[in-house]
C-alpha cells in the first residue's frame, strides 16, 4: 500500500491510497493509522484474490503397460475438469490440490495424445498425456520351410542360370 502525501500539516488532507494488484491466489488485507496529536485513527483496507489458476506440470509421456500421472494446482476458485479421451480416467484418491488420473494400457500400435483440460473462468490449463504404442513383434517360427539359412547357403553353388532371358543372347529375332 501507498499513501500520498505520508504526512501533512494542520487541517484537512486528502489522503490516496493506492495498492499494488493482488498477483496471489488468497484475500489480503492492511491497516492504515492516521494520527494526530494524541487522537489515532485506523482504517481496515482488504483486497480481493486474483484468479489464478496454474499446475506444475503439462506434459507427461506414459508407457504402453499405463500408470498414473499427477500434478500440483493452484488455484483462487473451484475449477472444472474436461479429460478429452476415454482411455485417461480420474484416479482414486485424487483431490483438487493434486489431481491424478489413470492412464489405461495402450492396445494399439499407434502412439496416442490425449488432453486434461482445467476451467476457472476465463483461465485454462491444458495437460498433454502421450502414450507410446505396443510393438509389433512377430515370432519367427519355421513354418513352410525346409531349411535354415545356414543349410540353404551351403546347399548353393556358383552357375550360369541360362533359363534367365535376360542372359540369353538373341539371334534374328530368336532367343536362345
Amino acid at each position: 500500500i501507498t499513501l500520498s502525501p505520508g504526512a501533512g500539516n494542520a487541517g484537512t488532507i486528502k489522503i490516496d491510497v493506492t495498492a499494488a494488484a493482488n498477483a496471489a491466489a488468497t484475500e489480503r488485507s492492511a491497516i492504515i493509522t492516521a494520527k494526530v496529536g494524541s487522537l489515532t485513527k485506523t482504517i481496515s483496507v482488504s483486497q480481493g484474490a486474483a484468479s489464478i489458476l496454474t499446475v506444475s506440470d503439462t506434459e507427461f509421456t506414459v508407457p504402453v503397460a499405463g500408470s498414473q500421472v499427477g500434478f500440483s494446482v493452484e488455484s483462487s476458485g473451484e475449477y472444472t475438469v474436461e479429460i478429452e479421451s476415454d482411455w485417461i480416467k480420474e484416479a482414486a484418491g485424487s483431490t483438487a490440490l493434486e489431481p491424478r488420473f489413470e492412464v489405461i494400457a495402450n492396445p494399439s500400435l499407434v502412439t496416442r495424445q490425449g488432453t486434461i483440460v482445467l476451467k476457472l473462468a476465463d483461465i485454462t490449463q491444458t495437460i498433454t498425456v502421450s502414450q507410446t504404442g505396443n510393438t509389433l513383434t512377430i515370432a519367427s517360427d519355421m513354418t513352410g520351410m525346409g531349411s535354415n539359412a545356414v543349410t540353404l547357403a551351403a546347399k548353393m553353388k556358383l552357375g550360369w542360370n541360362l533359363g534367365n532371358s535376360l542372359e540369353a543372347t538373341s539371334v534374328n529375332g530368336n532367343i536362345y
